[in-house]
């Protein structure tokens, strides 16, 4: 029997597509030419993560020199973005001469099931080169991450929408500059990606690094078993890995995905390092389980880590272990850290094969 699943990262409503979701476009202007979507093909590796705006009417958009914002476009957890281009920052003043940028949290269809503040989440933008391969590319992209201090992020369907960006993201002089194609055929593109700024060193999916080395977990040296290069956990006895200090606001979902044929215990523990009501050294037990699969089992666990405040930053390390009660193998397959609590008790696989 298998029983339904679906991944942690994704909204509920979300989960039949990834393709963005558009129901209207805000005050700035926009044409009809202006599309949004998520790249599937035709990008490099690095830019099909991400979510693209294509300008057909350069020229003219630069002529007018009016602002202009993009289409709708909703993140897998569900939270509505858009970004806003201004072709010359500021015609009258220290910014002119710059190709502006600034990305909007927006209302959406999601937000009253959806966690804010959304402090914590990394907005990436740039500028793709067009027409060349992607070895000879050079993209722009710039960073930001929401945080308190910004004062803004909340609930945008009750309180307006929040915004944060570059008025000096890339100068004249560079966007124009003749061996970059950033103006190609009178159409530019942007991107924009959203992703988990706090908790990222707790993610690793084996079929992207292939050796458990390359994931950022240190493994205890005084266990029984190690993780070994390709995920596996072999013997009687318990492995542990520990993050380096990891950072976060508020609540956070750590989804970590293990396949065993025999009975194991997966825990995963916080040892506080600053920025909360508890003294440095306090251990959360934020999960333990054990299970006692059949035969071939694939197990999802979800673990809701961190506290209720997304107005403080918490620093811990995060200790992820797993007891083999038997001689036998499990295996890690991936973790993925996602914003605020988890959506739903842990998922079961069941009768894979080995």
């Amino acid at each position: 029997m298998t029983c339904g699943t679906r991944s942690a990262g994704i909204h509920p409503k979300l989960e039949a597509s990834m393709i963005s979701h558009i129901p209207h476009v805000h005050d700035e202007a926009s044409l009809d030419t202006a599309t949004i979507e998520m790249d599937t093909s035709g990008y490099c590796p690095a830019d099909q993560a991400m979510f693209s705006w294509k300008i057909d009417d350069w020229q003219s958009f630069f002529d007018a020199g009016t602002s202009r914002r993009s289409p709708v476009f909703v993140d897998k957890e569900g939270y509505s973005w858009q970004i806003s281009v201004y072709p010359n920052s500021n015609p009258s003043g220290s910014n002119y001469g710059y190709l502006g940028i600034y990305a909007y949290l927006v209302a959406g269809d999601y937000d009253s099931t959806l966690a804010f503040p959304a402090h914590g989440k990394q907005i990436t933008m740039g500028i793709l080169e067009q027409g060349k391969p992607c070895s000879d590319r050079v993209t722009q992209r710039r960073m930001i991450t929401t945080v308190p201090s910004h004062n803004g992020w909340e609930n945008p369907s009750e309180n307006g929408s929040s915004n944060r960006g570059y008025s000096k993201f890339l100068s004249h002089d560079l966007l124009f500059y003749r061996d970059w194609n950033y103006i190609y055929d009178n159409t530019i593109i942007f991107t924009v990606g959203i992703s988990e700024a706090t908790g990222k060193w707790l993610e690793c999916d084996m079929a992207d690094v292939e050796d458990y080395s390359r994931c950022l977990m240190k493994q205890e040296y005084d266990d029984d078993l190690n993780i070994e290069f390709d995920g596996s956990i072999s013997g009687r006895g318990t492995a542990r890995v520990t993050s380096i200090p990891h950072s976060q606001y508020g609540e956070r979902c750590l989804s970590v995905t293990i396949s065993t044929a025999t009975s194991i215990t997966f825990a995963i523990t916080g040892e506080i390092l600053s920025g909360s009501e508890f003294k440095a050294g306090t251990v959360f037990p934020w999960y333990r389980e054990r299970v006692y699969p059949s035969g071939e089992t694939e197990y999802n666990f979800l673990v809701d880590i961190g506290f209720d405040d997304y107005y403080s930053q918490v620093q811990q390390y995060v200790t992820m272990e797993v007891v083999n009660h038997e001689d036998a193998t499990a295996k890690f397959i991936r973790s993925e850290m996602t914003f605020g609590r988890c959506p739903e008790a842990r998922t079961i696989k069941e009768g894979l094969q080995k």
